[in-house]
């Protein structure tokens, strides 16, 4: 099964094989930690295909309650979806320094540990909200996206998931240079303003490519076409 949680056992297995050595101080426990990221969109993923395939069935074979809920599930999907692969675009949220420069810090990068808050919309409250009309201008139509060619690495988008990961995480430090260069301040605000406006495209792109994906790769439930079939019949 996808939803068997494996790379949790696989995650421990690694950490006591290597044995990392835990940051003294630790008191939220997670310093030194692999994140489970790029493995609970992969899975979020997956539960939004099923939930399409149960929907493409309902829409063909169930009654107008059964459509309507599973309308509703659909929506519930994509929008806890939404909430990690929105995240990813922020890209503190890949990073051991994710509120504040951590350990040797030979450029002086902020320490700050509001720094992660004015990333996630201090910065848009203190200058000016968004230009969603401008964004939504910017924004290309969702596409499929592709299967890897070998099948056997992971299930879902995993590989698409990590790459979209990976790729903001090497953000973390001109994020750290902008704050440094004072372009993430209220007094000067527009490169910064750049920057921010851009991570929040990147996401939408990446939702927007995951959900459509998500309705194509979705079979009807076979399983749910049979026991609608029977039901008619009895």
């Amino acid at each position: 099964s996808h939803f068997r949680y494996r790379f949790v056992e696989q995650m421990a297995v690694a950490r006591a094989t290597f044995k990392l050595p835990l940051p003294s101080e630790n008191p939220d426990n997670i310093k030194g930690h692999p994140g489970f990221l790029p493995w609970s969109i992969n899975e979020h993923y997956l539960k939004l295909v099923s939930a399409f395939s149960y929907l493409k069935v309902f829409e063909e074979q169930g009654t107008a309650a059964e459509i309507a809920n599973a309308h509703a599930n659909v929506i519930y999907r994509m929008g806890i979806l939404s909430h990690f692969v929105g995240d990813t675009s922020q890209p503190l949220h890949t990073t051991k320094h994710y509120n504040g420069w951590v350990d040797e810090n030979p450029k002086e990068y902020t320490v700050s540990r509001r720094f992660h808050a004015w990333i996630d919309g201090g910065f848009f409250k203190a200058t000016a909200s968004p230009d969603r009309t401008a964004l939504l201008g910017r924004l290309k139509p969702a596409g499929l996206i592709k299967r890897p060619e070998a099948r056997d690495d992971a299930s879902g988008q995993f590989q698409a998931i990590m790459k979209y990961v990976l790729a903001q995480h090497q953000l973390v430090e001109p994020l750290y240079q902008l704050e440094k260069e004072k372009k993430l301040s209220p007094d000067t605000p527009a490169a910064g303003r750049v920057f921010l406006e851009g991570q929040l495209l990147k996401g939408s792109k990446m939702l927007g490519n995951l959900w459509f994906t998500a309705w194509k790769e979705a079979p009807p439930d076979r399983f749910l076409q049979s026991y609608l079939a029977k039901r008619k019949l009895e």
